[in-house]
Formats: structure tokens, C-alpha cells, sequence
């Protein structure tokens, strides 16, 4: 009899540690950090390390507009539009909230409202909750 309980109490440990373990999908926040005033349009690339995804941005900015491409499960592309500073930018639809570090975002180019590139090393953004 002994060596049922020890079994029952395997089983039920092993499924108290796989329960609650599915990703949780949901929202994150992509926060642009700079000191920079001028910018008008932010274009990024959101790279999802798998078994992480990404399905979709809308902008968190004031009055800002987002335009993206989904290039798979793993990567999106976007344009962020508007009065940008430094703050939430978009936020991204992913299928593991918890997983903030499985989520790089890369700053392709950024403009101002006459159309100039400015330095992209002046500005960078972050992924968080």
C-alpha cells in the first residue's frame, strides 16, 4: 500500500508543477528611450525567440498611427507615426507575457517631421509589461 501512496504523491506533485505552466498571451509594452524631441516615425523590428511570437502592435502613443508586417510567428515589422517621445510607443500582442526577455525590438530608422534621418544610436526601445 505504501508504495501507492508514494506514487499518488509523485503523480500529484508532477502535475502541480506542470499546472499553470502555459504561456500566458497578452500584452507588452514597447517603451522608446531617448532624449530626443523631434522624432516623427520609428521604424522597428520585433524579434520573437521561439517558442515566443508576436502577432500584432497598436500604437500606445497620443495621436500616434502604426502601421506593421507580420513576417511569421517570429517577427514583426512596424512604423510608428506621430509626436513620438520617450515613453510607450506600442504595445505588441504576444502569446507569453512572461517571457519579456524572449522579445528583442531593433531600431531600423527614425525621422522627424521633414523627413530627416536622425541617429538611431539616439534612440532605443524596450520591451516590458
Amino acid at each position: 500500500m505504501r508504495p501507492v501512496r508514494i506514487a499518488l504523491v509523485l503523480a500529484a506533485a508532477a502535475g502541480a508543477l506542470t499546472c499553470g505552466s502555459e504561456p500566458t498571451a497578452g500584452e507588452l509594452v514597447g517603451s522608446l528611450e531617448t532624449q530626443r524631441t523631434d522624432a516623427e516615425a520609428v521604424r522597428f523590428v520585433i524579434h520573437a525567440t521561439p517558442p515566443n511570437e508576436v502577432e500584432s502592435v497598436t500604437a500606445a502613443c497620443n495621436q500616434c498611427q502604426i502601421h506593421q508586417s507580420l513576417d511569421g510567428p517570429n517577427e514583426l515589422r512596424g512604423i510608428v507615426v506621430g509626436s513620438i517621445g520617450a515613453g510607450p510607443a506600442f504595445r505588441a500582442l504576444v502569446n507569453d507575457i512572461d517571457a519579456v526577455s524572449g522579445y528583442q525590438v531593433e531600431v531600423i530608422e527614425v525621422a522627424d517631421g521633414a523627413y530627416v534621418l536622425l541617429p538611431i544610436g539616439d534612440f532605443r526601445i524596450t520591451m516590458g509589461r
